[in-house]
């Protein structure tokens, strides 16, 4: 199982949790995955920064994360990090962390 492959399926899976008409996004950041050239990469990790204007968007955004399903054979997602800030009001700046974690598939040591 190729973890690399595997964090791809997840990173196209949370990149479509954004809702533009909602005002979210939804952003995978740092990757990381495989440790030489000619190694079939074990573990992979992603960074994802989501920014939101209500809870119940807010909500349904760490549900969807926290519902993620391996794609490929024998590969384990593991979401960890949640929601550490309120939602964004409409008077307040649209710079914010709202979910920061990290989606870790196949055998993570992280």
């Amino acid at each position: 199982m190729n973890a690399g492959v595997e964090i791809a399926h997840q990173i196209l899976a949370v990149a479509a949790l954004t809702d533009p008409e909602r005002g979210t996004t939804v952003v995978p950041t740092v990757l990381s995955a495989g440790t030489t050239v000619n190694t079939v990469p074990a573990d992979a990790c992603v960074a994802v920064d989501v920014r939101v204007w209500d809870e119940a968007e807010q909500s349904r955004v760490d549900r969807a994360v926290r519902d993620l399903r391996p794609v490929l054979a024998n590969a384990r997602v593991r979401v960890t990090g949640g929601i550490n800030r309120p939602p964004l009001e409409a008077a307040v700046s649209r710079r914010g962390k709202f979910f920061r974690g990290r989606v870790h598939p196949a055998g993570s040591r992280s």
